[in-house]
Parts: C-alpha cells; sequence; structure tokens
C-alpha cells in the first residue's frame, strides 16, 4: 500500500523498469513489493518482516559474497546533511516558524483534505496548503541547540519529511481518478482497471511538484484476479 519500491530479492528499484540500485535494500513496513494490493490489511506486516526480511539478508550476503559495487553517490552528502542540522539550529534572519505550529497545520490539513474519503476539490486545497507550509517550513528553527539527544531537532526532520511525502500523497491521489482500496474518491467511485490497473511512483527533486510514473501490477490472474471491495 505504499513505500520504498523494491523487487521480490528487496533490491530497491530506481524506475518502473525495475532498475535495482546496487547495494540498497528495503524490507518491512518501510517497503513495498507488491504483494498487498491497494488496502494493506492486519497481520500483513508478517510476510514484509518475516519473508521479505529473510529475503533481503539472503540476497545481501549474497551481495557482498560477490563482491558486487555500490551504486555511486553523488555530491557529498554528509555535508548535505550538516547543511541541514546548521540550517535548523541557527538564528535566522526575522521571526522563526514554529515547528510544532507547521506540523500541527499539516495534520489538520491532511485529515480534512485527504481522509479516508477524497475529492478533486479538496485535494486541490490540500495541495496549496502544504506548499503554503513548505513556504512557512522554510523559517522554521528550533529552541534546543545540543548536540546529543535532541527531540527537537528530530521534530523539525520528521516534520519536514512529513511536508514532502504529503505532498506526494495528494498529488498521486489527485492523479488518480478512480477509487480504489484505502483510496476513495467520491467523485470517481468506481474502480477502474482499465486505466488505474498500476502502481504509482514518485520521484521528488528540490521544491519542484513530484514526478509521477506508473509501474504494472504483477497479478497470477488464474489464481487471484482482482475484485470489487465489498465489506
Amino acid at each position: 500500500m505504499g513505500g520504498i519500491p523494491t523487487n521480490a530479492n528487496c533490491e530497491v528499484i530506481a524506475n518502473a523498469s525495475g532498475t535495482p540500485i546496487a547495494g540498497l535494500y528495503a524490507a518491512g513496513e518501510c517497503a513495498c513489493v507488491s504483494v498487498h494490493g491497494a488496502n494493506r490489511l492486519g497481520t500483513n506486516s508478517l510476510l514484509d518482516a518475516s519473508l521479505f526480511g529473510k529475503r533481503a539478508g539472503y540476497s545481501i550476503a549474497a551481495f557482498v559474497k560477490n563482491g558486487a559495487k555500490l551504486m555511486p553517490v553523488s555530491g557529498d552528502p554528509v555535508a548535505r546533511s550538516r547543511a541541514r542540522i546548521a540550517h535548523f539550529m541557527d538564528a535566522g534572519t526575522g521571526a522563526a516558524e514554529s515547528v510544532a505550529a507547521v506540523a500541527a497545520a499539516l495534520k489538520e490539513n491532511m485529515t480534512q483534505n485527504v481522509g479516508v474519503f477524497r475529492d478533486g476539490e479538496r485535494l486541490k486545497v490540500a495541495q496549496k496548503t502544504v506548499k503554503d507550509l513548505q513556504t512557512r517550513f522554510k523559517r522554521a528553527r528550533i529552541m534546543d541547540k545540543s548536540r546529543r539527544f535532541n527531540t527537537d531537532l528530530l521534530g523539525a526532520i520528521e516534520t519536514e519529511h512529513l511536508l514532502t511525502f504529503s505532498e506526494v500523497v495528494i498529488e498521486s491521489a489527485l492523479a488518480r481518478t478512480e477509487s480504489r482500496g484505502a483510496h476513495s474518491r467520491t467523485d470517481y467511485a468506481r474502480r477502474d482497471d482499465k486505466q488505474w490497473l498500476k502502481h504509482t511512483l514518485a520521484h521528488k527533486q528540490g521544491d519542484a511538484p513530484p514526478r509521477l510514473d506508473y509501474k504494472d501490477v504483477t497479478i497470477f490472474w488464474d489464481r487471484y484476479p482482482p475484485e470489487e471491495r465489498k465489506y
């Protein structure tokens, strides 16, 4: 029902063609290997954690044993992370925004406009609100300047992530003009397998809106054909 896209060997894939990112693996609640469909049910996490956790371990062991090379990393990620932390801790200019206030506004926005039942009009309201909150968040600073066990810093980083993922959820929901599983649009109440039987992949770069791509769903049509949700 969402997460880091992987193949059956838990290798993270970079695109809809299934190109693996050498040396990067994901398993458990964070990953999407496409075994749950569009509505994640209770206890499904056992499959993600146990079966694919084991497969990830075997895959990583084989990768190390065969001496494969890691995917090159662009730029200096350590320097970027340090700059990010320094941004939250510096004094800034003018009145600083409250991280907690931005986080509370984001939660209210997502609850009211991107909840269980959605429609295009409210999704567009949510889209604009998230953009406004992202602008406000650029002025956000934290009070605690300590370098150990800094929960203020943790909250700021988590809020920044939530702003990004909220934008991805909204853009994906606006594009998907149907209802499927946990995605229920009152303005497109029916499921549309002809157009939308596919995974949404989102790519985020800087401040630009997420770029959406789509990946085919693997289905064993003879044994497990898609069926309408009736409960």
